[in-house]
Formats: structure tokens, C-alpha cells, sequence
């Protein structure tokens, strides 16, 4: 079972001191004791130790590392060799000892391929000390710090080059950082020259403008030089920090002026592949080209991939270098923006699409767009939910028992929330199941106020479910339902609201109105039917046309036929045409009806059936009163009343035919008019045609033509003994 290592460092640098190239070998020696977690050496161990010399620029990055494989004797110690192990790097790094400082040491026990740190030491003295020992040879004046080179005779100082607490200087004995340099005459304090050929000045400066007065003084610059001409590459403004490339006046932060030549400003390569040998990405501020601006492309001579802006009008081109838009994008791929929100699942990600179908824009995964709005090219019709709109405006989505909707609402209003046009999924209804739906939105929520109907195509105004073409409805509890003479009431109202025609579920009422200060006044109004003529057919649907009433536009009334021939004509299956009710029910119902042998009867329904009062019997057209046979042109059974009265005790003026004599009342008297005729019973006044003409007077036998007999013989009362008196009322002589 391992156990968990740990190396105790116990010896390092065994060689100290600089030592020449020429004499000794570029590195030095390291000993250690390997332990482990208990603090016990560990014999006889095999283990592949890597050093690390780390260099002095901030974070102490390794500058040269190297790798050995060692077993520890029987103390647990092993001793190894720097620069003598296996390094891909270069061992020379080591004769700078003012570029390292310290070192770590990383184990690898088991040759398990990976190392673990044991810590870092610095170095206690310079490996390789150049003659430490020949320090008496120093020539007179060498100032502290101060570098010397042999010459190949002697070593000389040089009066620009020190060394100070690992610092160098190049023209100072105080450089304040790990690397100072004075410039020279010229402002140049770093030459890098193309060629060590005698007279060769072709190459790049590092320096700072030195002479005061100068507008750019103190401005650190990076120059290209080539006969004595130095061109300033980068600057580096003294006051405000600005950076400059191709221009040393830089007016921002990062200014940047283009090659004249192809106008390219900046320049990033990837290297050069099998697929593509041209420069991977060029910033250009002009390409000669109309109109000129900011280019990005892959491309100096075939732009690709392009960011375009426009120096005049600062439109931006991705894809083209001529953007006829504030925006333009130009490519091939059919999605051509796509913003992430980067915090939540793709799903809530959008993408902008174009290409010969049309524009979309879609969310989700971008191989996975869902569409949400789409304009298609060829149409211009415009799809939310769907890209292959049909119509100007088409509304798609997957709602399952419930509503699509298409909502419109004005913030401004506070009468409700809005409304919403609606397609509805519903299984429960299966006749609602596709319904169109015009919806308000209210405070106690969505309340329907219109739907159609698929298939059938019925419009509803009320009812869940219309049953007809239109079908409006109110609740029978709602006191308006029923039609009255107040505004608002009924079901439906056609017309303007003083003059209309309103329903419900009792009938129809025209209405006239007219307002009185606030207050409308409505009143009922003629129902114009057939306003403009045409005929009034009523149960017009029946095959049998005694089923149906019509009024004819010329103003006749048929009632079981639809072509009058008269004012009011009749025809039906019954015998009885019409009956007349008594209003206050206190008589008998009147009838009209068709007699069973013919003809037309007017009669009473009485206790035993109907006592038909009046007949006019078929074909000779007699009339019969009292009687259903009549035998002549008028044959009146019973009392024929002249005068109009219809009393129990006949007035005057009445005929009547009884016990074989006609009768005729005058007076308050019955009146015979054929055989003997006689006033009363009591013979006042007699008539005799059977015996011969004779006439009696108070006698009903008379004797004589002219029979007189008195009506008394009181002498007591004057002129009662009289039988007959001749009087001439002219006469004032006498009673005659």
C-alpha cells in the first residue's frame, strides 16, 4: 500500500561560484534525502526528480526545466547534476544569473507520469562564479556593480553596463528596475539591427523624444530605421499615455494609421494552412473603394468575412462593404444573428433568419429554431407561430383544450382589460372544438361576447353553443330579456334607438321614442312588414297549403290558401270556419261554419250543440233563419222581428205564424193576418173573410156587414152607452 511522500531538501549547490564556459560546465549539483510522510529515509528507491529554475519577472515563471531519473542509496539519499538531465530547454539560460533567482522541485515516485511540487528554495550564491578568485585582477576605477569583459587579453570595465541588487543598468548606475536604460544622443536606447555586416543600420529603434521644447517630448517610440532615416512605428504619448501605430501624434487612447498601400491598419494572423495562404484577418480604414471606412476581412485581395462601417454615414456592413442600411448583413447561411442570453437554457435564445423563403425570427438551439414571427418573400404575408403563412396575418400555436388568441388592448381605457380574437381546442364540446371566439377581458376575467361555429358556420351573440345562423341570446333571469318600453331591454334591437324594432324570446315590438331632456321616451310604434310590398306568407314551409295564412300585397287575407280570391278568403279541412268569443263569457260561442250537405251556416254553441240562427243553403242560395233546410228564398223558422229587436216580449211591428195563422203585433196586440183577423182575444176588433165581408166591432160573429156593439151600458159615463159616434172635428157645434 503507498504511502504519502514527502522529500526533505538537505543539501543543495554543492559547486558555488561563477565559473567560466571555457572551464567549467554550464550547471551545478544537488543533493537531497528522500523521506517519507513519517520523516523515515527512504533506501534503495527509484524516483524521477524535475528541477525547475524559475526567472525574476513577476510571477516567477519557469525559464528553464529539466528531468532525472535517480534511485537513493541506502541513507535514502540521491545526488543529481543541473544541466547534465533531459530538457528541451536551453541550458546557456543558466549563465544569467541575474535572470533567475530561485528554484523548485517536483517528485515523481512510481513513474506514474505526473510530478508533485516539494516546494522552492532560492539559490544561497551564483552557480558558476566567472574566477570569484581572480577578483585582484580588476582594473583601477571599476565602479560598484559594474560589468567587465575580456578582451582577450585582460578583463576591461565598460562604463554603461552595471549590476546593481540584480538590477542591470545600460547607461546608469541606479537602474530603478530590473532592466534600466539611458538613451543615447538621439533619444534611441534599444537597436536591433537586421545584419552585423560594417556600416548596416537597417533595422528598429527603441527610444524616447529627448530634446525639450519638442511637441513629443518624452514620448517613448518604436522606429523602423533604414540610411539614417528612423520612421516611427509605435509611440507612446509622455503626458497622456495614448498609443500611436504610424502616427506619433496619437489623438485617442489607441490610434492606429493604415498602409497607404492597401490601407490595412492591423493585421492578426494564424499561420498558413493547407486551405488557406493569405492573411487570416486584416483591419482596413480604406480599401480604395466607394464608400471608404472601417473593414475587417480575411481577405486583402478576395475580402470573405466582412465588418464594414462607412466613413460618411456610419452604417454598418457585415458581409458587404457597401450597407445600404444602418445595419446590413449579407451571407449565405440562412441565420444571420443570434442573441444568447447566456444565463439561461438555448430555448431562450432568438435568431434573426433571411433567405429565399423569407425573414424570420425564430428561438431556441440555433439548428433548432422554433419560428415566432415570419414575413414570407414571395407574399409578404406575415406568420407568428409559423413559416408558411397563408394568409396577410396568420397566428399558429399548440394549445390543447384551451383558446389562441390574438389580443388587442388599450392602456388609456379603464372600462376593461381588452379584448382577444380566439381559436379554441375544447374536447369536452365537441361542436366548440375549432370555434372562433371574440372575447372581453373584464375584472372577473375572459368573458366571450361573439363565437362562430366551424362547419356550420353559426354566429353566436349569448349562447355557448349557437343552433342556428344567428343565435343571440340573454339569460331568462336577466330582467331586460323581455321587450318594454325602456332603452336597453330585449334581446335584440334593429334600428335607431327612437325608432326600432325589438325582440325577444315572446316576440317582436316596434318602438318610437323621443328624448325628453335626458330621459327617453319610447312609446309603441306600426309594425311595417313588407315594407316595400310582396306578400306575407305565414307558415310558408308546410306542403299543405291549409296550413297556411297569406296577406297579399293587394291586401287580401287568405287563410288556408296562399291565393285569395276575396278580401278574406277561407278554405280548410274543418266545417266550422271561425268562432266568435263571448268577452265576458256570459253567452254562448257564435260559429261559422260549412254545413255537411253544403252551404254556410251562423250559429250559437248551445248546451246541445250549435242552434245554427242563420243558413244559406247551396245551390239556389236560400236563406234560412231558425231552420238548416231553408225551403225558400228567406224561410225563417220562429219569430221574424221587425224593428231590430231581439227581446223576449216582441215589440211592435213583429210577425209570427202560430197555430195555422200569421200574426202581426200592432199596438201591444197580437193581430191575426189570414182567416178571421182580431185584435185580442176579447174581440175588440174583429175581421171575417170566411162568412163573407163583414167587420165587427166589439163582436166577434158579426151579423151585418157592419156589426157594432157596445162596449157598456153605464149611462153613468158619458157617451159609454154609445155604439157608433160621426163626428167632424172641424165642427165646434158638438161632439156630433
Amino acid at each position: 500500500m503507498m504511502r504519502t511522500l514527502r522529500a526533505l531538501l538537505c543539501g543543495a549547490l554543492v559547486a558555488s561560484g561563477f565559473l567560466s564556459m571555457a572551464q567549467s560546465p554550464v550547471g551545478f549539483k544537488y543533493q537531497a534525502v528522500l523521506r517519507d510522510a513519517f520523516g523515515n529515509p527512504m533506501p534503495s528507491q527509484s524516483v524521477d526528480v524535475q528541477i525547475a529554475v524559475l526567472g525574476t519577472a513577476p510571477g516567477n515563471p519557469a525559464i528553464y526545466t529539466e528531468t532525472h531519473s535517480v534511485t537513493t542509496n541506502e541513507h535514502g539519499l540521491f545526488t543529481l547534476e543541473m544541466g547534465r538531465g533531459v530538457s528541451s530547454d536551453d541550458s546557456d539560460t543558466l549563465l544569467c544569473p541575474i535572470c533567475f533567482s530561485s528554484f523548485e522541485v517536483s517528485l515523481d515516485i512510481g513513474n506514474t507520469g505526473v510530478f508533485t511540487s516539494m516546494g522552492t528554495e532560492e539559490f544561497l550564491s551564483v552557480p558558476f562564479a566567472l574566477h570569484a578568485g581572480s577578483s585582484g585582477d580588476v582594473p583601477e576605477g571599476t565602479e560598484v556593480g559594474q560589468v567587465m569583459h575580456w578582451d582577450g587579453e585582460a578583463w576591461v570595465s565598460d562604463t554603461g553596463l552595471y549590476v546593481l541588487d540584480r538590477r542591470l543598468g545600460i547607461g546608469t548606475t541606479e537602474p530603478g528596475a530590473p532592466l534600466g536604460v539611458v538613451v543615447d544622443s538621439f533619444g534611441t536606447a534599444l537597436r536591433l539591427l537586421l545584419s552585423d555586416q560594417p556600416g548596416n543600420d537597417q533595422g528598429w529603434e527603441f527610444g524616447r523624444v529627448h530634446e525639450p521644447g519638442d511637441a513629443h517630448f518624452g514620448a517613448i517610440t518604436f522606429s523602423e530605421s533604414a540610411s539614417g532615416v528612423s520612421i516611427p512605428r509605435l509611440t507612446i504619448a509622455d503626458s497622456t499615455g495614448y498609443v500611436g501605430i504610424g502616427t506619433i501624434v496619437p489623438e485617442a487612447p489607441l490610434e492606429i494609421a493604415a498602409d497607404s498601400s492597401n490601407g490595412s491598419a492591423i493585421i492578426l494572423r494564424r499561420g498558413i494552412t493547407a486551405s488557406k495562404s493569405f492573411t487570416n484577418w486584416v483591419v482596413l480604414s480604406h480599401r480604395g473603394t466607394t464608400p471608404d471606412g472601417l473593414l475587417i476581412t480575411d481577405s486583402l485581395s478576395e475580402p470573405g468575412r466582412i465588418f464594414f462601417i462607412a466613413d460618411s454615414t456610419g452604417r454598418v456592413g457585415i458581409g458587404t462593404e457597401d450597407p445600404p442600411a444602418a445595419l446590413s448583413i449579407t451571407s449565405r447561411d440562412r441565420l444571420k444573428t443570434y442573441f444568447e442570453t447566456g444565463d439561461i437554457p438555448t430555448e431562450s435564445n432568438f435568431g434573426i433568419t433571411t433567405d429565399s423563403t423569407g425573414f424570420g425570427i425564430g428561438q431556441g438551439a440555433p439548428d433548432a429554431l422554433v419560428s415566432r414571427l415570419f414575413i414570407a418573400d414571395s407574399t409578404g404575408n406575415v406568420g407568428i407561430g409559423t413559416d408558411a403563412p397563408t394568409r396577410k396575418l396568420e397566428v399558429a400555436d399548440l394549445n390543447h383544450d384551451g383558446r389562441l388568441d390574438l389580443a388587442l388592448r388599450n392602456t388609456a381605457s379603464v372600462g376593461n382589460q381588452g379584448w382577444a380574437m380566439g381559436h379554441i381546442h375544447d374536447q369536452s364540446v365537441s361542436e366548440r372544438d375549432g370555434t372562433f371566439s371574440l372575447l372581453e377581458h373584464t375584472d372577473l376575467g375572459p368573458e366571450e361576447r361573439l363565437h362562430v361555429l366551424p362547419v356550420t358556420g353559426n354566429v353566436g351573440i349569448g349562447p355557448p353553443v349557437a343552433s342556428a345562423k344567428l343565435h343571440v341570446s340573454r339569460p331568462a333571469s336577466d330582467p331586460d330579456a323581455v321587450v318594454s318600453l325602456a332603452e336597453g331591454t330585449g334581446i335584440a334591437v334593429f334600428g335607431p334607438i327612437t325608432d326600432n324594432v325589438a325582440f325577444d324570446h315572446q316576440g317582436i315590438q316596434a318602438r318610437h321614442g323621443e328624448y325628453i331632456g335626458p330621459t327617453l321616451d319610447l312609446q309603441t310604434a306600426t309594425l311595417n312588414v313588407q315594407r316595400l310590398g310582396g306578400d306575407v306568407l305565414i307558415h310558408g314551409g308546410s306542403p299543405d297549403p291549409l296550413e297556411q295564412v297569406a296577406i297579399t300585397s293587394d291586401g287580401r287575407l287568405g287563410i288556408g290558401t296562399t291565393t285569395p280570391t276575396a278580401p278574406v278568403t277561407v278554405a280548410s279541412r274543418e266545417l266550422q270556419y271561425a268562432s266568435y268569443k263571448h268577452p265576458t263569457g256570459a253567452g254562448g260561442d257564435m260559429y261559422m261554419e260549412a254545413l255537411p250537405t253544403g252551404g254556410l251556416s251562423f250559429g250559437e254553441d248551445t248546451v246541445g250543440g250549435v242552434a245554427r240562427s242563420l243558413v244559406i243553403g247551396p245551390g239556389l242560395g236560400y236563406v234560412g233563419i231558425g231552420t238548416a233546410t231553408p225551403a225558400e228564398r228567406l224561410h225563417v223558422h220562429g219569430a221574424l222581428v221587425v224593428g231590430g229587436s231581439t227581446s223576449f216580449s216582441p215589440p211592435d211591428g213583429t210577425f209570427r205564424y202560430r197555430s195555422g195563422q200569421f200574426e202581426g203585433k200592432a199596438e201591444g196586440h197580437w193581430v191575426q193576418l189570414s182567416g178571421p183577423f182580431k185584435r185580442t182575444s176579447t174581440n175588440v176588433a174583429y175581421f171575417d173573410t170566411l162568412s163573407g165581408p163583414r167587420v165587427g166591432i166589439g163582436d166577434s160573429a158579426p151579423q151585418a156587414a157592419l156589426h157594432v156593439k157596445a162596449k157598456s151600458l153605464n149611462a153613468s159615463v158619458p157617451f159609454e152607452a154609445e155604439a157608433v159616434r160621426i163626428e167632424n172635428t172641424a165642427s165646434s157645434a158638438g161632439p156630433g
